[in-house]
């Protein structure tokens, strides 16, 4: 009798988040684990028997969440405060200033205040979390009468906000990063730098569900082209002509200003037109191509253009663990030394990290 009264009064002490929540269904069936969102009608569950699941609303007859949450209507109101599940079938929330019944057709997503809160457009996380994409990096050498080291990493990243399903995306923040570092020695120590580097940063702003607004900066050093530093600025429109969860497609056109410098002291400043696009694949379940393409137009210099591509195929080993292959094409026109190539062509391979 003394065990049984102590670990009631274990289990009393013990916070009802520390025991799980308990969810009633209306065949009288019950279910304990942490509710994770309400999404569509149905409230994602991780159950500590079942693993996580999802289960429609109208299955169930009684839930209480132990955590704040954050109701959000179609109409884009947001309710917060202490959910519940009444028997009539509708949610209630009670908050400081009061309780709010609300039916369900009129709920696009429910969420934690802790998850709402970090990836909302109220969100005050640090900036440099909530990003998705993934790094690569490659190492090659040869040691004998030539003696060579080939560096290669690469990034692609997406950061947006908010970044939950049932709310209008707002803001969107691409980044790219694509560099090769080749250093060739002879015997004669006669030596080879062949170098390029592409960095580009483009803000999106929605205004409606699949247009929006960007603004650009891409600074690329490409050494086979002769080129010290290229800057181009630039704004224009967009359109996501597909987003789903294994495929996005989007196009965008605009104006730039271009700034190059070479390495033979030649500058040259133009206005470029901008078209371009961005495509997101999942071949299957483990394997996801991402392909780049960015056609400049001269504006300044007629018949002068350039263009560059990047295509990617990640093949998933692990979680987190990828295998990647890159090829690369930049192309110029009109270079400012007959004896340089008009292409600069890379491939490289290498390991990735998703995030």
């Amino acid at each position: 009798m003394r065990r049984i009264f102590v670990m009631g009064l274990f289990l009393c002490l013990i916070p009802p988040q520390a025991r799980g929540e308990v969810i009633q269904f209306k065949n009288g069936d019950q279910l304990t684990g942490q509710w994770v969102h309400v999404l569509h009608g149905g409230l994602k569950f991780n159950s500590d028997i079942m693993g996580e699941v999802t289960i429609p609303v109208q299955k169930l007859k009684a839930f209480s969440a132990t955590k704040p949450a954050v109701v959000i209507l179609r109409d884009n109101e947001v309710v917060r405060g202490n959910l519940s599940l009444l028997p009539s079938g509708e949610w209630q929330v009670a908050s400081q200033t009061g309780i709010k019944v609300v039916p369900v057709d009129v709920v696009e997503a429910i969420y934690t205040r802790e998850v709402y809160e970090a990836k909302s457009l109220e969100s005050t996380v640090a900036p440099w979390r909530n990003w998705r994409g993934s790094a690569s990096f490659g190492y090659a050498t040869v040691q004998g009468d030539l003696q060579s080291t080939t560096w290669n990493l690469g990034m692609n990243a997406v950061h947006k906000s908010p970044d939950l399903p049932g709310l209008t995306e707002r803001w969107r923040t691409n980044f790219l990063l694509n560099g090769l570092f080749s250093n060739t020695q002879s015997s004669s120590k006669n030596q080879i730098v062949n170098n390029s580097f592409t960095s580009a940063l483009r803000q999106d702003l929605l205004f409606t569900s699949n247009d929006f607004v960007f603004a650009l900066g891409q600074l690329d050093h490409i050494a086979a082209q002769n080129l010290q530093l290229r800057q181009t600025y630039g704004a224009g429109f967009g359109r996501d002509l597909r987003r789903g969860s294994r495929t996005q497609f989007s196009l965008l056109g605009g104006c730039t200003l271009v700034i190059e410098q070479f390495h033979d002291g030649t500058r040259r400043e133009n206005m470029e037109g901008l078209i371009g696009e961005k495509l997101g694949l999942g071949l299957n379940g483990r394997v996801r191509l991402q392909h780049f393409l960015n056609f400049y137009p001269n504006l300044t210099s007629s018949g002068q253009f350039r263009f560059e591509t990047i295509t990617t195929i990640s093949t998933r080993l692990f979680s987190h663990l990828s295998f990647n292959t890159s090829f690369a094409d930049r192309y110029l026109s009109q270079p400012p030394v007959a004896t340089i190539k008009s292409n600069e062509v890379t491939f490289t391979t290498g390991f990735g990290y998703n995030f």
